[in-house]
């Protein structure tokens, strides 16, 4: 997954914060947002194991598959429902900041 693109997927967490929000206080907030989570690559593996039958969202695909294979603790997520079989937990965004460190 590009930069951009997990940038875009961050964004969508703020999705209604993000316009209202002044740019520099939303760069701030996703700074502290990123010392709270771990971005994580993904190969020919992943893309092999995403492109399975089991996924009807190739992008969920690469996600659960990333997740899996990098011993992620969990999936921050506002499509639950296309993980129905995770391995692991599939948290929303607001599960998520409501997680006492």
């Amino acid at each position: 997954m590009k930069s951009e693109q997990q940038i875009d997927k961050i964004k969508a967490l703020f999705r209604g914060e993000w316009e209202q929000m002044k740019q520099s206080k939303v760069r701030d907030t996703l700074r502290k947002f990123k010392t709270l989570v771990s971005i994580v690559s993904f190969d020919n593996k992943i893309l092999d194991l995403a492109l399975s039958e089991e996924f009807k969202d190739f992008e969920d695909g690469i996600q659960y598959y990333a997740a899996v294979e990098n011993s992620c603790e969990a999936i921050i997520t506002r499509n639950r429902k296309d993980f129905k079989n995770s391995q692991i937990p599939i948290l929303s965004p607001i599960e998520f900041l409501n997680i006492e460190i």
